[in-house]
């Protein structure tokens, strides 16, 4: 009797938490100070925290890194590609509506990614008349 007690009380003990995500500006910071000089480069960090950033649609941090300059419609070194087509990729439209109201360019990907993965709502945004940009083609990498 005493091991279906045992047994009871851990299916009915609540499921632990899972810990918190690093945030991504602690992990810029946190590559920053703990990787040895010269073992990555600074904007490869940078770059790939904006991308979580924008996958995670944290409208905040995006809008802290416009606020600071941050090109809207430049291509990324590592990859090439803008940070309105991860928005597209990852469907999230409140990213996408704040790099569009920052200026952001329409390229040819980010309306591609919109449009095969099946997402009316994005390419209305994109192609929203209030916006008025061209649609180019994405910046190639060097």
């Amino acid at each position: 009797a005493a091991d279906t007690t045992e047994l009871t009380k851990v299916a009915a003990s609540p499921p632990r938490p899972r810990p918190p995500r690093p945030r991504p500006l602690a992990m810029v910071e946190r590559c920053f100070t703990r990787a040895p000089p010269g073992l990555v480069k600074q904007s490869q960090v940078l770059e790939e925290a904006l991308r979580e950033m924008v996958r995670d649609g944290d409208v905040d941090a995006v809008e802290g890194f416009l606020d600071a300059g941050l090109d809207v419609s430049a291509p990324q070194e590592t990859d090439g590609r803008t940070l309105l087509y991860h928005a597209c990729l990852a469907n999230q439209p409140a990213v996408v509506k704040l790099l569009l109201q920052r200026g952001a360019i329409v390229d040819f990907e980010a309306l591609n990614a919109a449009a095969v993965l099946l997402r009316p709502a994005l390419v209305r945004l994109l192609l929203g008349p209030e916006h008025g940009r061209w649609i180019t083609r994405s910046w190639t990498k060097p």
